[in-house]
């Protein structure tokens, strides 16, 4: 495996547009009583959304929300109202036969825009790992890997407006946040886009796999009964190689039973363990962050660099996968050219209406483009073209 020695952590201290969220605590609590635990759980669950959406300033009963598949220890995820983006469980407990459940959620309206007609190009790498020793448990020293591969396959399953693609190669950093090296981060950036023709770049770290004992008494029989279980937490970071600024990031915690033997090693690659507790619950919350992802991306223009010339015209990385036609009508963008390393400056689109780039063959992964006539006199290597946005509804 290449290591690719970039200082890339770098990137979050230089962010000039860190997607923003608002967090409303909420709090309920049922009697159980007769009924199976599961059932109260999940409507004391709901009230408890209810409760932080009405904080917030949201009208949403807790009929309106949508619990999807199995209630895991620490998070949930959901299908409701739009201003419900996600659920994270902070306690749960049971006094003289009561169960309370506290619950924080993230609030915000989906603001309407103009819909991109391209997906955008997604680069997903390896999760750093921030305690090895941690892993030890299993032997999950792979666990990076295994967690970028399964953030490219959901990304393909759900998302309608990225394309993503996993290269199993860590951007390597050695960076402290006491260290930020922001000089580098228009090279790094330019670097990617060029090296690997993605619009963006998804990578991360995992903070926290420590195991823990949950115990909990079987009610009738007053029985304790001890679980291990297993925090799983990890920091998502989405860098704009195009605008060369990081657009998003977010911590996203969970935990589940962990249902393997101390001393057994896990086979990561293993269908048994994405099936277990733990594996269900992993899965769960990748899904959950994706959604986040597709907020920050789905209202941005999809780029992509003009990489070679053959005969008339230019080869692109945009192609039927992501949407392209021939025929379609492309505008030509130039990337800036700082003073300075530190100078951060916009893309700029060529403002003439004779420049222009005609789709004249899509294939699966790239497309040619010809060049009107007037485009002939500004087009270079290395440009950026996109469609032109359509109008929201």
């Amino acid at each position: 495996m290449k290591i690719l020695t970039f200082l890339l952590f770098a990137l979050a201290m230089f962010s000039q547009s860190v997607a923003a969220t608002t967090w409303v605590d909420g709090i309920a609590s049922m009697k159980i009583g007769h009924a199976p635990l599961d059932e109260v759980r999940r409507m004391t669950i709901k009230n408890a959304v209810a409760d932080a959406s009405y904080r917030g300033g949201y009208m949403i009963s807790a009929q309106d929300v949508m619990l999807n598949g199995v209630l895991l220890d620490s998070t949930v995820t959901l299908s409701t109202k739009s201003v419900i983006k996600s659920v994270e469980i902070l306690n749960e407990s049971i006094v003289d036969d009561v169960l309370t459940v506290q619950v924080s959620v993230k609030l915000g309206d989906d603001e309407p825009c103009a819909q991109t007609q391209y997906k955008k190009n997604v680069l997903v790498t390896p999760f750093f790992i921030d305690e090895p020793v941690q892993m030890a448990i299993g032997q999950i020293f792979d666990i990076g890997s295994h967690i970028g591969l399964r953030y490219d396959q959901q990304i393909k399953l759900q998302s309608s407006s990225m394309s993503s693609r996993f290269i199993n190669q860590y951007l390597s950093t050695g960076l402290t946040s006491s260290h930020p090296l922001s000089s580098e981060l228009p090279q790094i950036a330019g670097y990617l886009l060029k090296e690997f023709q993605s619009q963006y770049v998804l990578f991360g770290k995992v903070d926290d796999m420590s195991l823990y004992e949950k115990t909990s008494v079987s009610r009738g029989f007053r029985v304790e009964e001890s679980k291990l279980y297993r925090n799983f937490t990890i920091t998502l970071f989405l860098l704009d190689t195009v605008e060369k600024s990081i657009i998003h990031q977010d911590r996203y915690h969970m935990s589940a039973p962990w249902n393997f033997p101390i001393n057994n090693i896990v086979d990561l690659g293993s269908s048994a363990f994405w099936r277990s507790q733990f594996g269900s619950a992993m899965l769960h919350l990748i899904a959950e962050s994706i959604e986040s992802i597709e907020t920050a991306v789905r209202c941005k223009p999809a780029y992509t660099l003009i990489t070679s010339r053959q005969d008339e015209g230019y080869l692109i990385g945009l192609g039927k996968k992501h949407g392209v036609k021939k025929g379609d009508k492309l505008s030509l963008f130039k990337l800036p050219q700082p003073v300075l390393k530190s100078t951060f400056q916009h893309i700029k689109r060529i403002e003439n209406e004779q420049v222009y780039f005609t789709a004249s063959q899509i294939y699966q992964d790239y497309s040619y483009i010809v060049p009107s006539e007037a485009a002939l006199m500004d087009v270079q290597l290395n440009d950026l073209v996109s469609a032109q946005q359509i109008a929201a509804e």
